[in-house]
């Protein structure tokens, strides 16, 4: 049990600092390969690319998109190859912090 609180603090504070990077233009910038990256309103937003690689994707790539859509109660999750493009933006560099 104790496990499982662990690991609910800590995806609800990857949550947050993900949202206040995902809010904070100056500091998206230091995570996205071109200032235009990310700057859409798109169903793989800077958020969910970051919290969907954080979840460490156990099954095929396309299961875990659509249960990933599922949870989020997106009717119409995204194509792999969508995904994909919107992982190329992204430096890797944030998992470093």
């Amino acid at each position: 049990m104790a496990d499982v609180k662990v690991a609910v603090k800590i995806l609800s504070e990857l949550k947050s600092f993900v949202m206040q990077v995902a809010s904070q233009k100056g500091v998206l910038d230091c995570f996205r390969k071109s200032n235009k990256d990310f700057t859409r309103n798109r169903k793989l937003p800077f958020e969910r690319v970051v919290l969907l690689i954080a979840k460490l994707c156990k099954k095929t790539l396309s299961i875990e998109l659509e249960q990933f859509f599922q949870e989020l109660g997106v009717a119409n999750g995204c194509s792999v190859s969508a995904f994909t493009q919107q992982r190329i933006k992204l430096k890797a560099s944030f998992f470093h912090w």
